[in-house]
Parts: structure tokens; C-alpha cells; sequence
């Protein structure tokens, strides 16, 4: 295991390994060029998919279901891989999604409620 992180933070391309997938979330990064560029993952089922990368960080209303994809250099967005099913259940598209990470804090003035 320690040999394969070793590798990861030499190699940022590397064949997708599901053990490190679902131990280590900030080595995640390493393997999302390789996942959408081949796509592998399309036609497969909800429970290969689980199998496969674990459980759902998130599950969306729409069905999608979303991992966190750490970035250990940009804190403020939050990147996220999603895959989206089709009617019969099977990966149909896969994203990177970013989201913008704010903080509400109650003692800001611009985030107070007028009134």
C-alpha cells in the first residue's frame, strides 16, 4: 500500500485502483484524468459502480451520485466526480463539478439579514 501512494505522488495518471480509491480521499485526484478520459465506468450498475468506488459521498434527487474529489491546492472550491444514471439504473455520464466553498458566519456584516 505504501509503495502504490509513493507512486501516486510521483505519477498523477495512474490506473485506477479501487482500494485507494476508498482508503485514501486525497489521492483521489490521481485517478480522475484516466477515468474521464476512458469513461470505463458507463454502462455499468449502481451496485458495480458501489463496488467499485465505494459508497456515495452524495446521492442527488435526480439520482446522480457525486464523490469528493479533494484538491490540496485550491481550499475555497470543492470538486466533485458525478455519475449519472439512466432509466434501466446504468452509468450514463460521468462529471467533475466545482463548487464554490463559502463560509456564513453571522458576525460579517454582509451576511447579516436586514431588518
Amino acid at each position: 500500500m505504501l509503495i502504490k501512494i509513493l507512486l501516486i505522488l510521483r505519477y498523477t495518471n495512474l490506473e485506477f485502483d479501487s482500494e485507494i480509491w476508498k482508503t485514501c480521499k486525497n489521492y483521489r485526484r490521481c485517478f480522475i484524468n484516466k477515468i474521464l478520459k476512458r469513461r470505463d465506468e458507463i454502462g455499468l450498475n449502481k451496485r458495480e459502480l458501489e463496488k467499485r468506488f465505494g459508497t456515495a459521498w452524495m446521492v442527488y434527487s435526480s439520482g446522480a451520485w457525486s464523490y469528493e474529489v479533494p484538491d490540496l491546492w485550491r481550499k475555497k472550491r470543492k470538486r466533485v466526480l458525478n455519475f449519472y444514471f439512466d432509466e434501466n439504473e446504468k452509468v450514463k455520464d460521468i462529471k467533475i463539478k466545482y463548487r464554490v466553498r463559502r463560509k456564513m458566519y453571522s458576525h460579517y456584516p454582509y451576511y447579516r439579514k436586514n431588518g
